[in-house]
């Protein structure tokens, strides 16, 4: 028992590290300290995925209060980077983490009301495809709006799906 021990913090880093995220641990039926790692990992994981999200939103806010000056190229490939991060909500959203012991946000209705879950990344793919088309086009109106669009959509999903 004591190799496991010395181990499982080795194994614990790795799934943290997102290396083997989603790809399911082998383990006995009774090993719950396994399947608390697994979780973890993909906790820690899409916490990652969606802080990155949240970091390229904030840049976006910053345009839209005036706060600061990104020219219309970062902004495209700020709204670029969101929609990649949403291609991997998908996955990072996927495991169920119940058994996780790390503090997390998500609401269980994710998994039990995953259709709508999805269509709220969906929802958010559209958005930032927007703000990227609007930057593209040198377009400060719809720039704008379409920002305040994408913000409104994560926040409508987040009011459904996360804990405050």
């Amino acid at each position: 028992m004591k190799r496991i021990d010395a181990i499982l913090p080795i194994v614990a880093a790795i799934l943290a590290a997102g290396c083997v995220v989603g790809v399911p641990v082998q383990a006995s039926e009774g090993d719950s300290q396994v399947r608390a790692l697994e979780a973890d990992a993909n906790v820690l994981y899409r916490q990652k995925v969606m802080a990155t999200i949240g970091a390229l939103m904030k840049g976006l806010g910053c345009v839209l209060k005036k706060e600061c000056a990104l020219d219309d190229k970062a902004v495209a490939q700020s709204a670029g980077g969101i929609l990649f991060m949403t291609e991997l909500s998908d996955t990072a959203f996927k495991a169920q983490t119940e058994s996780a012991t790390v503090k997390q946000t998500t609401r269980p209705e994710v998994w039990s009301e995953w259709n709508k879950f999805k269509g709220g990344l969906e929802a958010m793919s559209s958005a930032a495809t927007a703000v990227a088309s609007a930057a593209t086009l040198n377009n400060k109106i719809n720039i704008d709006s379409s920002i305040r669009e994408l913000s409104k959509t994560c926040k409508s999903c987040h009011d459904i799906f996360r804990t405050k």
